[in-house]
């Protein structure tokens, strides 16, 4: 766990002059599943080996706070801030150098880090929607910066903390070294698209996005798996190749009907910084299309879901009433049914669990409502 002290440290501004900071601000939680009240932190990083006096310095802004006492942050160390104490205290073993007076928006905020003199030393104007991560907005995740040298103000700098297992608990890493910490930025991967969305059997599907890096690209790779009823296969790679300018594009060969064909983009420069996109921890960690026949949008919804899980499978259609019972149609329980999806490369199941912001159901990447749900 990262050591916190009540002290942090800044960069140095020069005759209203931007220099690199010393102190950035790192990590900030905004939005507590469950909407705890209360339940807000930013954190503070020192990147440099040496001691920094806080002393006079500020949050501005969003929030409102003065470092009024003698702080001093400790090298490489950390220091946290909170709405409240008592509540922060019931989710966190972690030391906290005050309390902030103003509540953040759940919509975004900008926040500003300014030194004794009062001059801006790190910056970062966030939201809850795209290009900004979305899990930090009441998903149990915080919103952590990725490399303290780069940009504050940049989204292409900031990830969600890994998801909480506990839909219900806080997530982030207070007084520890973010999840998403890298000492070069990624690569920045954008205006991604899945073509087309419902594809017919056989049918090729085209991934596109705009990817770069100023450093220069290592490669740029398609990751894909289909998921069927009670199957799902491996995750395969294909090279993705520059089209023109930063358009890079892959395509994934057709699939038979009544598949699930979720992918995502790894992208990797020349220092080796790695990004997925969409983000490992976002609530739909992939893109996806649908291979399905005769699909008729109709004024009623449709929900066609699809659970590639071997043993939930076979107990849906062990309990599978029948035709004309209450489970007998095509895309219920048992049919081509009920998917409660995983993230990209498996592991733990990320489909329909409560816990989400205001009490709505996790969806899994092709739920609906996902990318190609």
């Amino acid at each position: 766990m990262k050591r916190i002290c009540s002290l942090l440290a800044l960069g140095l501004a020069v005759a209203g002059q931007r220099v690199p900071a010393q102190v950035v601000i790192n990590e900030i939680f905004y939005h507590a599943p469950n909407d705890v009240a209360g339940l807000q932190w930013i954190e503070l990083h020192n990147t440099t080996g040496q001691p920094v006096n806080l002393a006079g310095w500020s949050l501005a802004k969003g929030v409102k706070f003065s470092f009024t006492n003698q702080v001093t942050l400790v090298p490489h160390g950390f220091a946290v801030v909170c709405r409240d104490r008592e509540i922060f205290e019931q989710f966190y073993e972690v030391p906290v150098a005050g309390e902030f007076g103003k509540a953040l928006k759940r919509s975004g905020e900008r926040l500003e880090l300014r030194n004794a003199s009062g001059a801006v030393v790190d910056s970062v104007t966030f939201g809850d929607h795209a290009p900004w991560p979305t899990a930090p907005d009441g998903w149990t995740a915080s919103l952590e910066r990725i490399c303290p040298s780069a940009p504050g103000d940049q989204p292409g700098n900031w990830a969600a903390s890994p998801l909480a297992e506990d839909a219900t608990q806080p997530g982030g890493t207070p007084g520890a070294a973010n999840a998403a910490r890298s000492e070069h930025l990624p690569p920045i991967v954008s205006n991604a698209t899945v073509q087309p969305a419902c594809a017919a059997p056989g049918q090729t599907i085209t991934v596109e996005a705009d990817v770069e890096d100023p450093l220069g690209l290592r490669e740029v790779t398609l990751l894909y798996r289909v998921a069927g009823s009670g199957v799902e296969s491996p995750e395969k790679t294909v090279a993705m190749a520059r089209r023109a300018g930063r358009r890079y594009v892959a395509e994934i060969p057709g699939q038979p009907a009544g598949q699930v064909v979720r992918c995502r983009i790894q992208a990797v420069n020349q220092q080796s910084a790695r990004r997925f996109w969409p983000g490992e921890n976002e609530p739909r960690p992939a893109m996806s299309c649908l291979v399905f026949t005769n699909v008729v949008p109709g004024k009623v919804p449709f929900a066609y879901l699809i659970n590639p899980d071997p043993k939930q499978y076979q107990e849906m259609q062990r309990q599978r009433p029948g035709p004309g019972g209450d489970f007998g149609w095509p895309g219920g329980p048992g049919g081509p049914g009920n998917e409660m999806d995983g993230p990209p490369g498996g592991g733990e199941e990320r489909g329909l669990r409560r816990g989400g912001p205001e009490g709505e159901f996790r969806r899994g990447p092709d739920g609906p409502g996902g990318p190609g749900g």
